[in-house]
């Protein structure tokens, strides 16, 4: 949610709002339609695995690697893009909070991966992240309340509370500054509008897990599976909508692709617990995004029936790996990274691999009429997706 500002803003050229709102709206329709895709074909398949790989073998295709590491690929990188991002954000709230410790980013990531990744990431039932899953749930709302807050009263524009702080920064701070967007049409498009397509494309990604949400589901059936779906698919969307406008309201074309960067660093106590609780946020969904991962490598490698305590130290050993490895780089650096992950990994898990599904099991259980050549549609622009995506990530990149 944090850069859709910069999605709608973005140079070469701004998005009009309506144009954005059909993008988004599109998207969110597409992945819920791929989640659903995803529990009928569980149910059509059977078995007791919730893997994409032994659905993808279940309902009559020759076992694959590309199931198991698409979305391997995928969780990867986000969890890695994560981590380095948890750095970021609290090694200056602690540095704050707790100067007196001296606290480096490093030292920061490795407290945060043994207390408390490790224990939730260890986790195999989602359903005992429900508390956790909450907490985040309040952050964003509170995020989402307070930009719309500054939007509203105007706090970093012209003789705003904080334009003038924000002017003492410096020549560093300028582009931070707000800048009063251009008269945009509703439905404009323009060569900017593909970056916010790319945001856009996996803004909805939580695929890597859709099969195993089915098979938790209590007294699961495809239809309820599908309400619930779109149920979440609408509520996050209504969340991307008011981080998009009220981030540009406040900054115009200053957004950052981390809205939250805009903020002044020490002066905006709201920013600052804002901040925190986006963090708080992305610990309570990092778990999930590591379940993935977890049963991406499991399948891999084969050790779905493995001791627990197996599964658990190679668990651990990823997590030290990934948290490793975000001690050398920053989120702003692994961005680049991540749009072409997104682009080629979640364009396979959203959109290619239940394109390839339904071709298969649609007809036995369809949901609409004509939904064999909507998949065809759906398959092949999945590949567009990807390849312009990851065009859109490198050219930023070299920009």
């Amino acid at each position: 949610m944090l850069p859709l500002a910069f999605g709608l803003m973005s140079t070469p050229g701004s998005t009009g709002a309506c144009s954005a709102a059909m993008i988004l709206t599109a998207f969110a329709v597409l992945g819920w339609y791929g989640l659903g895709s995803m529990g009928r074909a569980k149910e059509i398949g059977g078995g007791d695995g919730d893997s994409l790989s032994s659905v993808h073998s279940s309902i009559g295709f020759k076992p694959s690697k590309l199931p198991t590491l698409m979305p391997l690929f995928l969780t990867l990188g986000c969890c890695l893009f994560y981590s380095a991002f948890l750095g970021d954000i609290f090694t200056p709230l602690l540095s704050l909070l707790l100067p007196s410790l001296s606290l480096t980013r490093t030292a920061v990531l490795i407290t945060l991966a043994i207390v408390p990744l490790a224990p939730l990431c260890l986790l195999d039932d989602l359903s005992s992240l429900q508390v956790s899953s909450f907490a985040g749930l309040g952050g964003i709302l509170y995020t989402i309340c307070f930009v719309g807050y500054r939007a509203v009263t105007g706090g970093y524009k012209p003789g705003g509370e904080y334009y003038a702080q924000m002017l003492d920064l410096g020549e560093s701070a300028s582009h931070l500054l707000y800048s009063a967007p251009p008269s945009t049409p509703l439905f404009k498009v323009s060569k900017g509008t593909l970056t916010l397509m790319n945001m856009a494309c996996v803004a909805f990604a939580c695929h890597y897990n859709g099969v195993k949400y089915y098979v938790e589901l209590k007294d699961r059936t495809v239809n309820k599976y599908s309400r619930i779906m779109g149920l979440g698919n609408v509520a996050v969307l209504m969340v991307f909508f008011c981080m998009m406008f009220f981030g540009a309201s406040a900054f115009g074309g200053a957004s950052q692709p981390l809205i939250l960067n805009n903020f002044h660093p020490t002066a905006d106590l709201g920013a600052s617990f804002a901040r925190g609780l986006v963090g708080c946020a992305i610990i309570s969904g990092y778990p999930l995004m590591f379940t993935g991962l977890k049963s991406a490598v499991h399948d891999l490698l084969k050790i779905e029936s493995s001791p627990k305590f197996t599964k658990d130290c190679i668990s651990l050993a990823m997590l030290a790996a990934i948290t490793g490895t975000a001690t050398f780089v920053t989120e702003h650096e692994l961005g680049p990274l991540l749009g072409v992950v997104g682009a080629l990994f979640g364009s396979a898990v959203v959109y290619i691999i239940p394109a390839i599904w339904n071709l298969k099991v649609a007809e036995q259980m369809p949901f609409f009429k004509g939904e064999r050549a909507a998949n065809v549609l759906l398959g092949l622009g999945g590949c567009a997706l990807a390849v312009l995506g990851t065009w859109v990530s490198l050219t930023e990149e070299t920009e």
